[in-house]
């Protein structure tokens, strides 16, 4: 099993705190993957020992999302600056960034916020509007009345802590939107249990972070 190094934090923009994980290893290429809405650093545990071994794999918990802080309030360009933070604060060089369904925009808002600190931009199931459906007041045609161009849909984090009684009923309890059936239980069964903390409340059960 590859081994990672979690419990690593960094402070993004605003203050808030944005936490990360790294691949151990002696890898010299920044690889920054970063993870879909509702997500969180682990989903990406069960590819890093398919990655080369030349890249120094970091992978991050958005604002909101996994152990990281939280905002009011979450927006394309924050959360880009939240990548930008463990960019700057771990490598002397660019990135490449690697993202998933929203955090594929993410990624791509940090290389225009700041092209030096990107070297690549990989984009992974991520849905990206053709410049030629952007209408004349620059809102796609499709996306929600008063949408800003590159706007993130509306999301927020859970407003309480979901607690279970074990870590079998997180594993059942999980699920993949939209549903795909032929998903590897194993792996989903790391994801599901990857962010579960003990309940302090009941002193028992777990809880989802």
């Amino acid at each position: 099993m590859t081994t990672t190094v979690g419990g690593s934090r960094v402070r993004s923009a605003d203050g808030v705190e944005i936490a990360y994980v790294r691949r151990v290893g002696q890898g010299t290429v920044p690889l920054v993957l970063v993870h879909g809405t509702s997500a969180h650093a682990g989903w990406w545990e069960h590819l890093l020992p398919e990655l080369p071994e030349h890249y120094a794999v970091v992978a991050v918990d958005l604002a909101g999302h996994g152990d990281s802080g939280r905002r009011s309030g979450y927006e394309l360009d924050t959360w880009a600056a939240d990548v930008l933070a463990v960019v700057h604060e771990l490598f002397d060089r660019p990135a490449v960034l690697v993202g998933h369904s929203i955090g594929g925009l993410v990624t791509a808002n940090a290389a225009v916020l700041d092209p030096a600190a990107v070297a690549a931009v990989v984009l992974v199931d991520s849905i990206v509007t053709d410049p030629a459906d952007v209408g004349p007041d620059g809102v796609a045609s499709g996306s929600a009345p008063g949408s800003a161009p590159g706007s993130a849909p509306p999301w927020r984090p859970p407003s309480a802590a979901r607690v279970f009684a074990d870590l079998e009923e997180v594993a059942g309890r999980f699920r993949l939107t939209p549903p795909q059936p032929d998903a590897d239980p194993v792996i989903l069964r790391r994801i599901a249990e990857g962010r579960c903390a003990r309940s302090r409340a009941a002193g028992r059960g777990r809880s989802i972070r």
